[in-house]
């Protein structure tokens, strides 16, 4: 499977576990599946209720971390885009579902 549609998969699994909860509105995700240091899917504003129980070490993730959906080569691959377009992260807003995100990806 080329890169960009396992990239683009797997976020569209961090969106469906995230459209399963209810955030506080007027916030939203960062993505920044390239850098070592953003574990996962995570939130801009510190929420009560991530992941704690799903036995993450920290508790800002949504779902998986990256590192188990989206293989090495592919996570560098949009690293590479990213830094083409000279982009660190995107941010996505509340109500900015997966299929916006995909058309501007």
């Amino acid at each position: 499977m080329p890169k960009r549609r396992l990239v683009l998969k797997a976020l569209q699994k961090l969106f469906k576990r995230a459209s399963r909860r209810r955030f506080d509105q007027g916030h939203g995700f960062w993505i920044g599946l390239q850098h070592w240091f953003v574990l996962g899917f995570c939130r801009d504003a510190q929420e009560e209720e991530l992941d704690i129980h799903e036995g993450m070490l920290l508790s800002e993730t949504i779902g998986p971390p990256y590192h188990h959906l989206i293989p090495t080569p592919a996570r560098h691959y949009f690293g590479r885009i990213m830094a083409s377009l000279d982009l660190h992260l995107i941010f996505v807003e509340d109500g900015v579902g997966y299929r916006r995100l995909k058309r501007v990806i």
